[in-house]
Formats: C-alpha cells, structure tokens, sequence
C-alpha cells in the first residue's frame, strides 16, 4: 500500500505548494489580506486533509479492483492475492498493485493529471515573475 499512496502523496505535495504560490504571486494583496488575518492556517489545514484523504482512492481502486475495473477491461486474467497487490522483490520490499490495469487507475492517471496542472502552474508563475520582473527592470532603466 505503500507505493500506491505515497506516489500520489508527493504529487499531491508539490501541487499544493504550486497553488499557494501561484496564489501569492497573481493575487498578492488578497494574499497579504488573508495572511494578516490569519487565515493561512485554515489553507494549510485543509490542504493538509485533501493531501491525507485523497491518496486513498488508488488503495480502494486496489482493494476493489476485481469489482469495478476488470469487467472493463478485456483479457483481465491477473493472478494476484484477494487484495490485488504483489509483492516486489525476494525478500519482498515493496507491496505494488498487482495488475496492470490497477496499476494505471490508480497510480499513473492521477500522477500525470497531478503533473499536468502542477506543470501549468508553474508556467503561469515564471510567466507572472518575468513580466513583473520586466516591468520594474524597464522602470530602473529610464
């Protein structure tokens, strides 16, 4: 269970750093006004719980996978333990899902919608930095 929840934890991690930056950087006076009143900690706490809470779908997609995702998927004749994982390694060090298609639902599908915005974010913040940055650099200029 390992491997299924803390990839998407990191994930999930760097994401919301990116949204708290990107929120500082686009909207700093609402930031500055938030921050005086402290409403930080509100953020932080629920960014905390998503990032504990939603992981846990890929160990349910893993837990349940003979119920919902093999009758969609054709020539699913996986042979793994009752709670669709395997072990990785002699002596094992690692529990991984154990198909393939549970492997893909619950790991790499949010992993890479995770990057996806992770990687917009971040374009959208260097594009705000040097724009800003551009801006005072051309007011010394003068």
């Amino acid at each position: 269970m390992v491997y299924v929840y803390c990839l998407p934890q990191t994930a999930l991690w760097m994401l919301f750093h990116l949204i708290y930056f990107f929120w500082s950087t686009w909207f700093p006076f609402s930031f500055d006004k938030h921050k005086a009143k402290g409403n930080l900690r509100k953020l932080h706490f629920c960014l905390t719980l998503a990032g504990i809470v939603f992981p846990l779908y890929g160990i349910v997609i893993t837990i349940t996978e003979n119920d919902f995702i093999t009758p969609f998927v054709k020539n699913s004749t996986d042979q793994t333990s009752s709670l669709g994982l395997t072990t990785i390694g002699n002596p094992p060090r690692l529990c991984a899902p154990g198909s393939p298609s549970s492997f893909f639902f619950g790991v790499v599908i949010p992993i890479d919608v995770i990057l996806a915005a992770g990687g917009t974010l971040i374009i959208l913040i260097i594009y705000r930095l040097s724009k800003v940055s551009n801006a005072v650099g051309s007011a010394f200029v003068g």
